[in-house]
């Protein structure tokens, strides 16, 4: 069975060469063409150069600036995908090409443009990283590295300008700032004064004393007000109060929780264990019963605690306004002024350490990028790259030109070869060659002028295969005729005719083409003489229209002079008894007929013969073609002797095959 395999397989490679071989020429074509168009573009094509800046792009500044503030200022604030994103856009800005021209050195500065440098750029982020590449491609390689390290650089230049930018920008807000709150702060000052020579002088030490501790009362109160707040509202919302803050501060409510934890591990132990109306798992439901009790117990107790709390210290909050106020409002008056006044000092004081540290920052060249890779002048070029392009192109050219050779051979109908011409199911009996290869050319019978020639033996193994191809009967009367026009069948009837006369046979060759008979033109006969015509009009016997010809044994029945009605003629019944005649006279009759798809002559000839030969011509006759003529023969019960492939070419593979 793998022998079989292998078998089918080196046949089908054979099969394979065999087209090749074949269609050699075209493929040879189409590897040049392609070969050359890529050698041609390669060579034309001008070099581009490629050079690359690598710049760290760091997600924050680097922590030199003293104060805060400034720092918030620059901070990704958790967006740093969007920022990077906004810095591989702000680095692709064609204005950039401006800033790189201009500080470029004269000469390179001549041979390029802004726009020509901004269109040599590209922009490669590494992934995983904060490099990116800066890439500038060109076809002048000092240009190239200039451009890229111009870039890095200028874009540099350009965040730090635009950092300065706002920190300017920041410095005058800050100023507008710093004015309005000295301005605040000298109304509050002439307020104080003025007050205090209206109201006369206030003990401020006193109101200080009260007010600290109406601020502690106060303090208090709002501490309980807001723990008394948590915990109804957690009562409202139904929440678990044991997880409140005021729960944790309570250390016997802890331990009591810390021992229902306990306990409802354990029943949850004996759950597994023994079943819910076990008397044990009942006891420790009635102690986690009785411990919820006393949590809720002590819970409640410390929440009405909370709530004496909180009374008793809005109460006290309450006095010490009461008390506050008993002093004089004037005092305390006199006192919020002061505290109005010393805050608008503090805060302008602030305000005035923001505007130096500022105005210190902006004298500072500060960014978060920095190169760390700058671009060298590249010393070969990225493209074209010759050694590669010619390999595809060889790669592409055999590998194209084989492809079509294989379409071109899958969608080729016609017969070319021996083996093609055996897949018509009909006998094979021998193949042609082109006369001009085999040294025939020019020649009208080269089956005599060359007996020993590769022609001679070719129609002698057509001749062979005739005689072996009637088993049952001796094929007396034989029709040679083709699917179409232009195949040869008048030069293989000749030829056929003459290698039978070799033979020793008495052979009789009619021309029944009587449209266009071409047998007179290769013998050299008069065309105006007596012929098959004049034969079956009645107008005179076979004997008078036969013409011995130059080869022994061999006569010619010309077509003699046109008939009006050849299709009528042959298929006439005197055309039935003259053949009758004729079969009894000669050892072999040959008849050249007219194409099978052209008109019917050839049909009405072929009921009436031994036996037909089909002549197909290598690499014009179509398979369609010839299965079409053979229905026309089959449909008038004609014996089909075999199919001869006339105009092989003898340089393809498998004609020496057949023919050698």
């Amino acid at each position: 069975m793998n022998l079989m395999m292998d078998l089918v397989r080196l046949l089908r490679i054979r099969d394979k060469l065999a087209v090749i071989r074949k269609r050699k020429w075209f493929l040879i074509t189409c590897f040049i063409i392609v070969f050359t168009t890529v050698a041609v573009v390669t060579f034309t094509t001008p070099p581009v150069y490629r050079a690359s800046a690598r710049v760290l792009i760091e997600p924050r500044l680097p922590p030199v600036i003293p104060f805060e503030g400034f720092d918030e200022i620059y901070t990704l604030s958790g967006r740093q995908h969007d920022y990077y994103q906004t810095q591989y856009q702000a680095m692709r800005n064609p204005a950039l090409g401006e800033r790189v021209h201009a500080n470029l050195p004269r000469p390179l500065a001549g041979r390029s443009s802004p726009g020509r440098i901004a269109a040599m750029i590209n922009i490669r982020p590494i992934p995983q990283t904060y490099l990116v590449d800066i890439q500038a491609e060109g076809e002048d390689p000092e240009l190239t590295a200039a451009a890229a390290n111009g870039w890095a650089e200028q874009f540099i230049r350009q965040s730090i300008e635009n950092k300065l930018r706002a920190s300017r920008q920041a410095l005058d807000q800050l100023m507008e700032q710093v004015e309005g709150q000295r301005k605040e702060l000298e109304e509050s000052r002439r307020a104080l004064q003025s007050y205090q020579r209206e109201a006369g002088i206030v003990s401020t030490q006193k109101i200080s004393q009260m007010e600290e501790r109406l601020i502690k009362a106060r303090l208090e109160r709002m501490e309980r007000e807001a723990q008394l707040n948590q915990v109804e509202r957690i009562l409202e919302e139904g929440g678990a109060i044991e997880a409140s803050p005021l729960v944790s501060t309570s250390p016997l409510i802890q331990r009591l929780l810390e021992q229902r934890t306990s306990l409802e591990r354990r029943i949850s132990e004996y759950s597994q264990r023994y079943r819910p109306l076990h008397p044990q798992m009942l006891k420790l439901e009635a102690e986690l019963e009785n411990l919820e009790e006393r949590i809720d117990r002590e819970i409640r107790r410390l929440i009405g605690f909370l709530r004496t709390s909180y009374e008793e210290a809005r109460a006290a909050e309450e006095s010490f306004q009461r008390e506050i106020l008993d002093l004089g409002e004037k005092g305390i008056l006199a006192e919020l002024l002061q505290s109005d006044v010393e805050a608008k000092r503090v805060v302008l004081e602030a305000l005035i350490s923001s505007v130096h540290e500022t105005s210190a920052a902006e004298r500072i060249e500060l960014t978060n990028i920095q190169v760390v890779g700058t671009a060298r002048v590249p010393s070969s070029p990225i493209r074209p790259r010759v050694s590669r392009n010619l390999f595809y192109g060889l790669v592409v050219g055999l590998a194209g030109g084989l492809a079509v050779v294989f379409v071109l051979e899958n969608i080729d109908d016609s017969v070319k070869t021996p083996s093609d011409a055996k897949k018509l199911n009909l006998p094979f009996l021998g193949s042609i060659p082109i006369y001009s290869q085999s040294g025939a050319s020019g020649e009208r019978l080269p089956v005599i002028e060359k007996p020993q020639g590769l022609v001679a033996e070719s129609y002698r193994m057509v001749r062979t295969g005739v005689k072996f191809s009637a088993t049952d009967r001796p094929l007396k009367s034989i029709l040679v005729t083709s699917s179409f026009s232009r195949e040869g069948k008048s030069d293989v009837s000749a030829q056929l005719a003459a290698v039978f006369a070799q033979a020793g046979e008495r052979v009789l060759l009619v021309d029944s083409d009587l449209r266009k008979p071409r047998i007179e033109e290769i013998f050299g006969l008069d065309k105006q003489g007596p012929g098959l015509t004049d034969v079956l009009t009645g107008q005179i016997v076979p004997e008078e229209a036969v013409v011995a010809s130059e080869v022994s044994n061999l006569h010619v029945l010309p077509r003699g002079f046109p008939a009006p009605n050849p299709a009528e003629l042959l298929a006439s019944e005197s055309a039935r008894g003259i053949l009758a005649d004729l079969r009894e006279k000669w050892d072999r009759l040959i008849f050249d007929s007219p194409p099978l798809l052209s008109v019917t002559d050839a049909a009405n000839l072929a009921a009436a013969m031994d036996g037909v030969v089909l002549v197909a011509k290598a690499g014009s006759s179509s398979f369609r073609g010839i299965l079409h003529g053979r229905e026309q023969l089959d449909s008038v019960k004609a014996r089909i002797i075999g199919v001869v492939l006339n105009g092989v070419d003898i340089h393809q593979g498998d004609y020496y095959h057949y023919s050698y």
